[in-house]
């Protein structure tokens, strides 16, 4: 089987990097401010299954929701670009 990849100036590949205790990426996506603290993507496992959350350094935990509740993690993966 071949394939071809192909990159165009400008534009970049993205992926999740596994992180812990605060721990961000240089290319991290940020989401947004919270407090005037940047947000990053995150996600982490809870109950074997990976959930969406944010990443708030300042707290150095990944935040995710699940079940009408709010969970702290310490390992997270963080959504980062790669070049």
């Amino acid at each position: 089987m071949k394939f071809t990849v192909c990159f165009f100036p400008g534009f970049y590949f993205v992926g999740w990097r596994v992180c812990s205790d605060g721990e961000i990426p240089s290319d991290a996506f940020e989401a947004g401010k919270e407090d005037g603290n940047s947000l990053y993507v995150a996600r982490a496992y809870h109950e074997g299954d990976l959930i969406p959350g944010k990443l708030n350094p300042k707290h150095g935990l990944c935040y995710i929701s699940w079940g009408g509740m709010e969970y702290e993690k310490k390992e997270y993966w963080v959504r980062s670009r790669k070049i």
